[in-house]
């Protein structure tokens, strides 16, 4: 299935309807980033490079590679990097480092990407980030997670309808159910998984592994190799 957020030149870099804490997620990732003090970065899925953008203003002394499946992603990053950061094509759903290069590299980060492929794939990747990373390397993920146990869900809607409120959007309707967001990632071919499960595989290299940030169903989660 097509996802049209893998072909879009004009890929918000701020909170959306959709999305109404994408800055701040794009914040804290930025500050835990910094924090690290990274020479060398991986961007798995680039986008049109917003997130790298912010990386290397954090990080001055970084260099930067960076992929993307869509070639107007790809054209998009390189335009607005110039000649900061080397953007490539490939995909998660091939080993990607024959194309990229193993690295080694101290941070690597996904953001808003990863939730376009299975549960195998994802675990598939985890493997490759933690094996292109040095020993004491940094993971981070910045993604939409699965809502979990239905009971929770009243108070993750009141979350989530506050910071859409903050952001200048409506609420949710009052009758919105965890299969209506669920429906809405499964219309564009998204594959979303728990928090749990995502720190459950991550563990199987990472160590410590641990979330840094929640607001309702966005997540910034991560390891050390």
């Amino acid at each position: 299935m097509t996802n049209p957020w893998r072909e879009r030149r004009d890929f918000p870099a701020g909170p959306t309807e959709a999305n109404p804490s994408r800055e701040e997620q794009i914040d804290v990732l930025v500050a835990l980033a910094a924090a690290h003090h990274p020479r060398r970065i991986l961007d798995a899925g680039c986008g049109p490079g917003h997130v790298a953008e912010r990386l290397l203003a954090a990080c001055p002394d970084a260099t930067l590679v960076g992929f993307d499946l869509g070639p107007e992603m790809v054209e998009a990053a390189q335009a607005r990097l110039g000649g900061r950061a080397r953007i490539v094509r490939a995909s998660f759903e091939e080993d990607w480092r024959d194309i990229v290069g193993r690295g080694p590299f101290d941070l690597v980060v996904c953001v808003q990407a990863l939730h376009h492929v299975d549960d195998d794939c994802k675990r598939r990747n985890y493997a490759r980030f933690f094996h292109v990373l040095v020993p004491g390397g940094l993971y981070l993920q910045s993604d939409p997670i699965a809502m979990g146990d239905r009971r929770l869900f009243p108070y993750l809607k009141a979350l989530w309808d506050r910071l859409r409120a903050a952001s200048g959007f409506p609420p949710l309707p009052p009758a919105y159910a965890p299969e209506d967001a669920a429906r809405e990632f499964e219309s564009r071919g998204d594959h979303l998984a728990s928090l749990d499960d995502q720190i459950r595989w991550l563990r199987d290299g990472f160590d410590p592994v641990d979330c840094f940030w929640r607001h309702g169903n966005r997540a910034i989660f991560g390891g050390v190799r």
